[in-house]
């Protein structure tokens, strides 16, 4: 499930990136394996607060940090004012970008919340 698919597909734009392209890169299938590599460091490291996690999917093309429904709804609610700064910076703002906010079920795991 795609968040404020509309919303994510203008900032997007701003960077020609495209549909196409998220879709490739973020197949659970394909990424499990980096999950998988994440969660064993955690193990062995001292993790954020948060108990989230960032890894670059397995085409290096974008990171992906893991959410809590919380967290995904403080993100949803801070993209309008985020639209409107980059608008007004003319799409070069040094702010990071936040390509999109999803809900990834994938048969043998819990679904999971991440940003892009």
């Amino acid at each position: 499930m795609s968040y404020a698919p509309k919303v994510f597909k203008f900032i997007r734009s701003i960077d020609d990136i495209k549909e196409f392209d998220i879709m490739t890169s973020v197949k659970p299938e394909l990424n499990r394996l980096q999950i998988f590599k994440v969660k064993e460091k955690q193990e062995h490291q001292s993790g954020g607060k948060s108990g989230s996690f960032f890894f670059f999917t397995e085409d290096k093309q974008f990171i992906i940090k893991t959410m809590f429904r919380h967290e995904k709804n403080i993100l949803l609610k801070t993209l309008p004012p985020l639209v409107t700064h980059l608008i007004d910076s003319g799409g070069k703002s040094l702010i990071s970008r936040n390509y999109g906010a999803f809900r990834i079920k994938s048969k043998g795991m819990n679904p999971i919340y991440i940003m892009l």
